[in-house]
């Protein structure tokens, strides 16, 4: 017999690593040529956030199922809503910047965080795009990459959303 607390961790087990198919019909450029399918494996929410998993395996064998089922529901329920800073303690990583001792003429990039990938720098389009929306006090600001892909970097909560797939990542402002 397998307990409820075991069904559910094994509910959001799967969820969480499951591998989304991404179909996107693809126009010719060229009249009278066919558009054509392009279909991509998206990585899993554990892909991006390995430390969430490796965390939820080490609750579910040190603390019990029910512990570790109940930091999976956060994690999803977070990620879910967009509201990455109750998940970024999880993650090891600081996403706050006191740039108050900082020479004002230092250099900045911005970052996103690519699961086992690390820290991966933003393109400098991008990251020009969170520069002008700092200088003009807006929380959130749209950026389309050279891929043609929209991506949402809301600078208050220190997260970008992949508005066609909806992944979310926390971002970084760092000094060079």
């Amino acid at each position: 017999r397998i307990e409820v607390g075991e069904v559910r961790w094994q509910e959001l087990f799967q969820l969480l690593n499951n591998k989304k198919i991404s179909v996107k019909t693809i126009e010719s450029t060229v009249p009278g040529e066919s558009s054509w399918e392009e279909t991509r494996t998206l990585p899993s929410l554990f892909d991006y956030y390995p430390q969430i998993k490796h965390k939820a395996l080490e609750l579910k064998e040190k603390e019990g199922t029910c512990k570790a089922v109940e930091y999976l529901e956060r994690f999803y329920d977070c990620i879910c809503k967009g509201d990455m800073k109750q998940v970024l303690p999880d993650l090891n990583v600081d996403v706050v910047v006191d740039l108050t001792d900082a020479d004002h003429h230092s250099e900045t990039k911005w970052q996103f965080l690519a699961g086992d990938d690390g820290w991966m720098d933003i393109p400098e389009e991008g990251s020009e795009a969170i520069e002008q929306a700092q200088q003009e006090n807006k929380d959130v600001c749209l950026f389309t990459a050279s891929n043609h892909v929209e991506y949402e970097f809301n600078i208050k909560e220190m997260f970008q959303r992949n508005r066609r797939t909806g992944t979310v990542r926390p971002i970084r402002k760092v000094i060079l």
